[in-house]
Order: structure tokens, then C-alpha cells, then sequence
């Protein structure tokens, strides 16, 4: 098997020749690569050179196609500063009065902000790939997500209980805006649709069932249409709402390190694709490559009662990450 193939079969259920390998190597593969991240987002071809040259390096079965979480925020409005050489921030919310609701309008991924560099982004990587391994479109972020990044995070707390018609309007549009670029990433050949929605894990399960597992699952259940698989990341220790996390529609989920993965298998149930879960600091960054293949195998040693199983890290590797601490990742199961 080819890396592709490899792990399109874990998705479809399928034993692989081998468990694969895909750390959430995002802005981490500019410093890897010896550039800036401003060199690497300077055109569609820079990032896309950028994550397949980290790709056949390191030898892991997929790539992320990315920038940071704040592009489909930015491409609508709100103002971000981005330094030379880290993520980029939002500046101020967009939403800063109800009423600037009625101004806005779901984005248009082929024309607004930095969409178009990452969906023409996935293109290259695609036809660049030859179907020999993956590409992930990752349409940062999901409905809540997003909805907190236009109205400030701390505000929509606040408006969960005084506001809640508000937020499910503001959730509509932010809904429409992720469907939408999902839909130019796969229309450009994305493998894998990957979105994260990590703000819905602070708000409890009460309100996830609310705000968040409605807008989720109305958005896969629109990307289904395209055949490919679809993947919720929300960071930290999710364990309270894996149930609900699974009825999302969503075809695999990223779990970060906190969570057992075998207890996991045990409340999702076996069609879910379970990707991850070093600790990509204590493990990654701050280990030695000795304890990355230690816990690593000790992970896939656990496959069988995994299941189907991507081995990754539980979040987004630090730009500081040792290189041969990602290499330590992909030797784990040669």
C-alpha cells in the first residue's frame, strides 16, 4: 500500500499493511523547512512546496494544507496582525453589537482573505501528490468556533445565556461560511475535509448539545455528498463529550492527549476513525526521540482495541518541535 491508500482503508474499515502516520504538522513545517511563515504563505505554490517537502523528509502518509485559525474569521471581517514568523491574531472581534449582525455574510472562499491561497493551495498538493498520499483540507474553524472568533470569546460566553437567538443566528451564518470553503477545499481535490471546533469544548455538554452538535453536523451532512472523509478536531480532554462528538457526521475524530483512546472506541462505537494522541509537548517537543517511539507503540500496541486508528499527536506540533522527534513518530511502526 501507498501512504493514500493506507489510510483510506482505515477510514473505510479496512485493515492497512501498517498503522498510519499523520502528526498535525500545521505552521510547525515553515521552521522545519528553514523558512519563515510569512515565506511560507507568500503564494499557494510556497505552502504547498512547504508541506510536501516536510512530507517526503520526515515520510509521514499525509499532510495538512493550513494556516492558522484565523483565516475564515479574517476572510469576514475581523482584522488580524500577522508577524513574520507566528500565527497570525485577531486584532478585535468583528461583532462588537447585535446589530452588527445584519451586516454580515457568509464568506466566499474563492475570493475572500487567505481562502483562496489555501484552497489553490490543495489543488497543487493534490496533482502534485499523484494519489500517492494525503492531502487534508483543513477549513478552520467550525461553526462555534468561528461565531466566537467574529464576537470575541468572551462576549459569546456571556451570550449563551443572555443572547441564545443571537448566537444560533450568528451560528447559521457561520455554518454557511464553513460549508462553503469545505466545499472549494474538496472541489480542489482535498483526500480528507479537517475542521476544528475547540472552543465548543469549554462551554459544557448541555451547551455543546445547544450550539455547537447541530451547526457540526449540518455542516458534514452537507460535505457527505462528496465521498471523502470528514474530521472534528476539539482540543483537550473531550472525554465528557465523545458521545456527543460522534453524532456529528463526522467520519473521524482527533483526540487530543488527555483522552484514552481505547475508552474512547468504547463510547463511540467502531465506524469512527480514532486519529491520535501524543502529547505534543511533554512528548514531541520536550522528549527525546527514545520516549516518542516508546509511547507511540505503546499506542499501536493498543490498535486492535482501538480500532480504526490514525497514530498522530494530540494537537498541532510546536514550530520548535525537534525534527528528530518527528522522525522518532514514523519509525514507531516501520
Amino acid at each position: 500500500m501507498n501512504s493514500l491508500e493506507r489510510v483510506l482503508a482505515t477510514y473505510r474499515g479496512e485493515k492497512p499493511d501498517k498503522t498510519p502516520v499523520i502528526p498535525i504538522v500545521g505552521q510547525a513545517a515553515a521552521t522545519l523547512n528553514g523558512i519563515t511563515i510569512s515565506e511560507e504563505l507568500k503564494s499557494p505554490e510556497t505552502l504547498a512546496s512547504s508541506r510536501i517537502s516536510c512530507l517526503k523528509r520526515f515520510g509521514y502518509d499525509g499532510l495538512y494544507i493550513s494556516a492558522d485559525t484565523w483565516v475564515t474569521a479574517e476572510a469576514m471581517g475581523v482584522k488580524i496582525s500577522q508577524p513574520s514568523n507566528a500565527p497570525a491574531e485577531g486584532i478585535e472581534p468583528l461583532i462588537k453589537e447585535k446589530k452588527d449582525l445584519d451586516k454580515l455574510k457568509p464568506l466566499n472562499p474563492l475570493e475572500d482573505g487567505r481562502c483562496p491561497l489555501l484552497v489553490e493551495a490543495v489543488r497543487i498538493a493534490v496533482k502534485e501528490s499523484k494519489d500517492q498520499f494525503a492531502v487534508i483540507g483543513n477549513f478552520d474553524q467550525s461553526p462555534f468556533s468561528l461565531a466566537c472568533a467574529l464576537r470575541g470569546i468572551n462576549q459569546i460566553m456571556i451570550d449563551l445565556y443572555d443572547s441564545p437567538t443571537f448566537v444560533e443566528k450568528l451560528l447559521e451564518i457561520t455554518t454557511e461560511s464553513a460549508i462553503r470553503y469545505a466545499k472549494a477545499m474538496a472541489e480542489a481535490g482535498a483526500h480528507i475535509l479537517n475542521t476544528g471546533d475547540s472552543p465548543a469544548g469549554l462551554i459544557g455538554p448541555e451547551n455543546y448539545i445547544r450550539f455547537a452538535l447541530p451547526y457540526e453536523k449540518a455542516m458534514f451532512e452537507e460535505l457527505s455528498s462528496y465521498k471523502r472523509p470528514s474530521v472534528l478536531h476539539i482540543c483537550g480532554d473531550t472525554t465528557q463529550l465523545l458521545e456527543k462528538m460522534a453524532e456529528s457526521k463526522a467520519d473521524g475524530l482527533e483526540l487530543d492527549y488527555q483522552v484514552d483512546l481505547v475508552r474512547a472506541r468504547e463510547t463511540i462505537g467502531d465506524y469512527i476513525t480514532i486519529i491520535g494522541n501524543l502529547n505534543p509537548v511533554a512528548i514531541m517537543l520536550e522528549g527525546t526521540p527514545e520516549l516518542v517511539k516508546k509511547e507511540a507503540q505503546k499506542l499501536t500496541s493498543q490498535s486492535d482495541k482501538i480500532g480504526k486508528f490514525i497514530l498522530s499527536t494530540g494537537c498541532t506540533i510546536a514550530p520548535t518541535n525537534p525534527p528528530e522527534n518527528l522522525r522518532a513518530i514514523v519509525e514507531a511502526v516501520i
